[in-house]
């Protein structure tokens, strides 16, 4: 007697039948920052001066603007090779 269900499965394909993906190219590099004039101004102070400093020149510029300014500030520091101290808040 012959069954109605096979167990036939079909060849794997060949790989001429295998689609080729292609690697997408990576992503352009991020824009360099420019370089901030007011880096050589911060150069002989400390950390916790600089922020200090930047933080009130943040805060007199921006005139109600509202940004997260400890982020902006962060950046700045970093830019200019500072770092934020650890508790520092810029209010």
């Amino acid at each position: 007697m012959i069954s109605s269900s096979s167990s036939y499965k079909p060849p794997p394909p060949s790989p001429s039948d295998i689609p080729v993906y292609v690697t997408p190219p990576p992503p352009p590099p991020p824009p360099r920052c420019p370089n901030l004039r007011i880096c050589p101004l911060l150069s002989g102070l400390t950390d916790l001066e600089a922020a200090v400093c930047v933080c009130a020149q943040i805060r007199a510029e921006l005139l109600g603007i509202p940004i997260n300014i400890n982020l902006f500030l962060d950046l700045v520091l970093n830019r200019c090779g500072k770092r934020l101290p650890a508790n520092y808040r810029c209010n």
